[in-house]
């Protein structure tokens, strides 16, 4: 018998988490498929940099992370944002130089997961961690920087000579490396700004082999 707390949350709860638990994906545009990095805005919908084509065409679908059995399917429409806007910018800081010069807002009409149709308002979250993230990730880049590789190394098993943490929401921790995103899963859901900090303490704490 598993000691895992049973889920009971409703489904669109657990494919927002799912959606932010990832930083890759397969958008279908028309009939072709192309491999797209995104970060989830401050809204609460996928940002990403593309060609103008994408802009333009009216049927678009999102597979997260791929378009393989279990994945995360989002009906969205591609609009226009500022390149220099916060969300893009939060876009550089996980992913450097973008290759395409048009930021997107991946706007979420409905979405299908575990073979439950969503609607789009359902999957539009803002992260409830936004307003203490960066005062987190500040925290830990300045004091705790060796931590976060020993977090990389013991909770997911990669070596990285490099770690920056850029993200933070109620399921994680993402961490960015030579390799791309790594991410860290929380203990439990995050409920707050002390409350992150003093997971992280602990994470840390672990990874570094020191007992409680």
């Amino acid at each position: 018998m598993s000691d895992r707390p049973i889920d009971n949350r409703p489904e669109w709860a657990r494919a927002v988490d799912f959606l932010r638990r990832h930083t890759s994906a397969v958008l279908r545009a028309g009939g072709e498929f192309r491999n797209v990095r995104f970060v989830v805005g401050s809204a609460g919908s996928p940002i990403i940099f593309g060609p103008r084509s994408l802009h333009e065409e009216p049927s678009l679908v999102l597979f997260i992370p791929s378009d393989q059995e279990g994945a995360l399917e989002l009906m969205v429409n591609a609009v226009e944002k500022d390149g220099q806007s916060a969300d893009a910018d939060r876009w550089r800081i996980y992913h450097g130089r973008p290759e395409d010069a048009l930021c997107l807002v991946l706007e979420i009409e409905a979405g299908k997961f575990r073979g439950v149709v969503l609607d789009g308002d359902e999957l539009t979250r803002p992260n409830p961690c936004d307003s203490f993230e960066p005062a987190v990730c500040r925290w830990m880049n300045s004091e705790r920087r060796s931590d976060l590789k020993a977090l990389c190394r013991h909770f997911n098993n990669i070596a990285v000579d490099e770690a920056l943490l850029v993200g933070v929401d109620p399921a994680g921790f993402d961490i960015r490396a030579k390799a791309g995103i790594i991410r860290v899963e929380a203990l439990r859901p995050i409920a707050g700004e002390g409350d992150a900090r003093a997971m992280l303490e602990r994470m840390c704490r672990e990874a570094r082999g020191v007992r409680p």
